[in-house]
């Protein structure tokens, strides 16, 4: 493959992202744009530190990051799906807005 095909078919993959992204976003009009719905955020593991996941605002609200509904308590620590839309967690393959 030259430079010039590889670079094609990186910019055809990188638009049908962004298409998906933009459908996503158009179908959960309320998700939190802090997380785009991830409901957190990977911290990288250091020298010192192993691997972390922060919680997003939303999330430590009760707040579902994709519909943005309430959907927990805000002491709720069992990561049971969103009763209004079941966003759960990352675990679904439409919980977050596609990134490239």
């Amino acid at each position: 493959m030259t430079d010039d095909e590889e670079q094609a078919a990186f910019e055809a993959w990188a638009d049908e992202v962004d298409a998906a992204n933009k459908a996503w976003k158009e179908r959960w009009p309320n998700h939190c744009t802090n997380c785009e719905g991830r409901g957190g955020f990977h911290v990288p593991a250091t020298r010192w530190e192993p691997e972390d996941y922060d919680l997003c605002v939303c999330a430590e609200a009760g707040n579902c990051p994709r519909c943005g509904t309430v959907a927990w308590a805000v002491d709720n620590e069992d990561e049971t799906p969103c009763p209004t839309c079941h966003w759960n967690w990352g675990k679904g393959k439409d919980d977050a807005a596609p990134q490239i």
